[in-house]
C-alpha cells in the first residue's frame, strides 16, 4: 500500500504516480485522503440496487440523454444498451 504523508502538500502528478490504481484514495486540496473499504452491508445494498435497476429497466423504453463536457462544450449522445 502506498504511504503518502497526509501532512505534506503534493501536486496532482505526484499523487497520481504514487497511488496504486486499486487503492481507494482522493486528492483533496493537495493532500491524499485514503478511504476505508465499504462494509459488507453497504456492498450488499448496492448489489441489490443494481439488480433492481437492471431487472426493472429490461425491455423498457429508454430515455435518450446527452452529456456535455466542460472542456469541449459539445453534446455527446448516449445510446441505450438495447438500441
Amino acid at each position: 500500500m502506498t504511504r503518502l504523508d497526509q501532512n505534506k502538500t503534493y501536486i496532482l502528478d505526484e499523487f497520481l504516480s504514487s497511488v496504486k490504481e486499486e487503492e481507494r484514495a482522493e486528492f483533496y486540496e493537495g493532500a491524499p485522503v485514503f478511504m476505508a473499504t465499504a462494509s459488507y452491508e453497504h456492498e450488499r445494498i448496492i448489489g441489490n440496487l443494481i439488480e433492481e435497476f437492471q431487472s426493472g429497466l429490461t425491455g423498457k423504453l429508454s430515455i435518450p440523454i446527452n452529456v456535455t463536457t466542460l472542456n469541449e462544450m459539445k453534446s455527446i449522445p448516449i445510446k441505450p444498451l438495447d438500441a
